[in-house]
């Protein structure tokens, strides 16, 4: 059983909802969340636990983090896995 309950965003554009913990340890993400973070069923979330509070998010969004990140170090027009390919086949040549 979930109960729910839908503040509107606030400012900060958060969304509050509410939902009880069931036998198990489970837990139903509301309907709302869901639609919102657009999540679909079997896809992978993620749990961000700091000071008393988690956080949910999709793994994609971690991912987008990850790739906007190297991409930020990274030339456009460099692939970072031929770099790395090539790095591996000079040290193997040395050995």
């Amino acid at each position: 059983m979930v109960l729910l309950i839908i503040k509107e965003l606030n400012r900060e554009g958060e969304m509050v909802l509410k939902a009880k913990l069931s036998k198990g340890g489970k837990v139903s993400i509301p309907s709302a969340a869901r639609k919102y973070l657009n999540l679909k069923e079997g896809e992978d979330i993620v749990f961000s636990i700091k000071k008393g509070e988690v956080v949910i998010f999709p793994l994609r969004v971690s991912l987008e983090k990850a790739r906007k990140l190297v991409n930020k170090y990274c030339p456009k027009d460099e692939s970072l896995v031929d770099k790395l390919i090539n790095e591996r086949r000079a040290e193997a040549k040395n050995e």
